[in-house]
């Protein structure tokens, strides 16, 4: 989602290997820290989802994320895989940003939530399904791959050059309204509500997310754009605004 989980992607992001291991009754943190992000096993979810679930951080210690936030992270993921056949595991970034990316990591797809963006949409099932959605929507046009492409047309070392690839290093604003568009088809059709984006949008904008150059909001269309497209699909659905 980018600014919905952009669900941007980061196209080095580097994922250490690690081990889920149970302990305690509860699902526990891998001893080896973590470089940036954590992809947990299949079956580290069904603990974490009764008794919460430990996720690592960058300086060897963890954090601890409620069971219900899991249940509801895992439950509209598995929700929108179905509708869009994008299938992939969820990832936890260890990173102050709020953002959210769509990566592939050793030919496995990704979807990576930061810790505080995750925090701040807590247990809203329609933004974490429009953010989902948003993120498997870069992974079915593959969009990555059309980056890729952009940046292999820039070569040399001059100011210019380099301005072309900061800017290419991103998904361009139609990328990210087209996976707007898609992801929103996906959250409609599992059973969610599109007034999730604007909600996330809203609690970004009172959080004062970061609106830098590698920001989910930079990459994204406007948040007033983003929050009128969402409400424009709510009042189709139900006659609501969000």
């Amino acid at each position: 989602m980018r600014v919905a989980l952009q669900l941007r992607c980061l196209p080095r992001l580097y994922f250490a290997c690690v081990v889920a291991l149970l302990l305690a009754g509860c699902a526990t943190a891998p001893a080896t820290p973590t470089e940036i992000g954590w992809a947990p096993e299949e079956n580290w979810w069904a603990e974490a989802g009764r008794s919460g679930g430990w996720v690592p951080r960058r300086d060897g210690s963890s954090i601890r994320i409620r069971s219900a936030h899991l249940r509801n992270l895992y439950e509209v993921s598995q929700k929108i895989q179905e509708q869009s056949g994008i299938t992939g595991q969820i990832a936890f970034l260890d990173t102050d940003e709020l953002n959210a990316y769509a990566i592939e990591f050793n030919g496995v797809r990704q979807i990576a939530f930061s810790l505080p963006l995750l925090e701040a949409i807590s247990d809203d099932r329609d933004a974490l399904a429009t953010t989902i959605g948003h993120e498997a929507a870069h992974l079915h046009y593959a969009h990555e791959a059309a980056r890729k492409a952009r940046n292999q047309l820039t070569m040399g070392d001059s100011p210019a050059i380099r301005g072309i690839l900061t800017v290419n290093s991103t998904f361009s604003r139609y990328e990210e309204r087209e996976a707007d568009i898609k992801g929103m088809e996906w959250t409609i059709a599992a059973g969610f509500s599109p007034c999730g984006a604007a909600r996330t949008m809203r609690t970004i904008r009172a959080l004062g997310g970061d609106t830098s150059e590698n920001s989910f909001l930079s990459m994204h269309p406007g948040h007033g754009e983003r929050i009128a497209r969402a409400t424009t699909l709510a009042m189709r659905l139900d006659g609501r605004r969000c």
